[in-house]
């Protein structure tokens, strides 16, 4: 199997490590880079819509291992929601079940506070690997000119040096302190 590196480097980061989609008030990132925010960054630069069936196929063919180069800290931000009136049912079903903190310091009532955890200056060298030579180099002209904006998990969270820079396949015996995305 051969790799390809990218370089993952931002000053803000964000990477879910919770699979829930109902609504929540804390969003806490990984700290590393998840399997499927690199999964997500290739299918944007391919051009690869959210549904694409093609998205399970590229997270079952790649592999992905990641090595941190610089650990950054974790940022918290706070944000306000207030739900459209299309989901006024859904919000208040899910007040029964679930107490929130309002802006004016109530519950229930109002906007609702938001509390997201970003990694703040954190870089990454993430090894992307397959089989597939011919995949590989897609990926690489696909990251060089994408499709889609390409981002960390976030559209706030975008690269600040390029992600790719040269085209170099690696082996499973040179990538040394790599561990596997999850």
């Amino acid at each position: 199997m051969d790799y390809i590196k990218l370089t993952l480097s931002g000053v803000l980061q964000y990477y879910s490590d919770n699979n829930s989609i109902a609504l929540r008030t804390t969003y806490n990132s990984s700290i590393v880079p998840t399997k499927s925010a690199i999964i997500g960054l290739i299918a944007s630069a391919l051009g690869l819509p959210r549904k694409s069936e093609k998205l399970t196929d590229l997270y079952n063919t790649l592999t992905t291992k990641y090595k941190v180069i610089h650990n950054g800290q974790i940022f918290d931000d706070f944000q306000t929601i207030k739900p459209l009136k299309s989901q006024k049912n859904y919000m208040n079903k899910f007040y029964t079940r679930n107490q929130f903190n309002t802006v004016g310091g109530g519950i229930r009532d109002g906007q609702l506070v938001k509390n997201i955890q970003y990694l703040q200056d954190s870089e990454f060298e993430v090894y992307v690997g397959s089989k597939n030579t011919d995949l590989l180099h897609n990926i690489f002209d696909a990251i060089r000119n994408p499709e889609y904006a390409l981002y960390f998990g976030k559209r706030s969270c975008i690269p600040n040096k390029p992600i790719v820079t040269e085209f170099k396949l690696f082996n499973e015996e040179e990538l040394e302190n790599v561990y596997d995305c999850t």
